[in-house]
């Protein structure tokens, strides 16, 4: 969440999907590809004070803690590039204009969540910036039967936060195991 000074700012800060898909389009002209650093950036901005507040917070930690959290950063800043069509989709179109909620294409035909017949487990975590759960929750909303569990992290910390095996882990392997 944002500081209080900050929150009323949230929408004019936020980028928006017509200005980063022109944005994209002229970089991978440029270029080939999306650099990593572009996408570092734009998801830096969907929440300015987020390095300050997760730095904050490293200042605490020690031992384990700090080790794991200094893993997870050295993973996050060691990405590769994207694939125009693929930033695109998944900056512009599904994270900033909530694509998913409205339905979408894919291969050139449209998405049918209604036809998906299999067991179907989704984790949308409530504190998520880069996937939002009225985002994240479109897709599983959308399929007949499906499970929607909500871990109480952020999009990384689903999977390596300190609940993550309690939350993600354990769940995903008891679905798996009754597939």
């Amino acid at each position: 969440t944002l500081s209080p000074a900050i929150a009323p700012w949230r929408d004019a800060l936020r980028p928006q999907g017509a200005s980063v898909r022109a944005a994209l389009r002229a970089i991978a002209h440029a270029l080939g590809l999306i650099p990593p650093e572009v996408m570092q950036s734009l998801f830096a901005s969907l929440d300015p004070g987020l390095a300050l507040r997760k730095f904050e917070r490293f200042a605490t930690l020690e031992g384990f803690d700090a080790r794991l959290f200094t893993a997870v950063e050295d993973w996050l800043n060691d990405p590769v590039p994207v694939a125009p069509r693929v930033a695109e989709e998944v900056l512009a179109d599904w994270h900033l204009d909530a694509a998913l909620t409205r339905g979408w294409q894919l291969m050139g035909g449209p998405v049918r969540p209604d036809a998906i017949a299999c067991p179907t487990l989704s984790f949308c975590a409530t504190r998520d910036t880069i996937a939002p759960p009225t985002n994240a929750e479109a897709l599983p909303r959308a399929i007949p039967g499906a499970r929607i569990l909500r871990p109480d992290s952020g999009h990384v910390g689903m999977i390596v936060g300190a609940d993550a095996a309690r939350a993600v882990h354990l769940p995903l392997r008891k679905f798996l195991e009754t597939l």
